[in-house]
């Protein structure tokens, strides 16, 4: 049974979007393009991250304004 090109990628567009998403974090990192600050699109950094960064800096905050 021949596939054609669209049902090709029909079928495998997860592998493709993986893919294509590993090439893209691969390039933002060796190019140093986003910040220290990005949390999305970081191996190892995720909203969970980024909440704990700005919860701790605004307690810091607040424990500085007390004394």
């Amino acid at each position: 049974m021949e596939t054609s090109g669209s049902n090709f990628l029909y079928k495998y567009k997860g592998v493709l979007m993986m893919l294509t998403i590993i090439k893209i974090t691969k390039h933002f990192n060796d190019s140093n393009i986003l910040s220290v600050d990005q949390d999305g699109f970081r191996t190892n950094h995720s909203c969970e991250t980024a909440l704990h960064e700005i919860i701790s800096k605004m307690n810091e905050i607040q424990y500085a304004s007390v004394r």
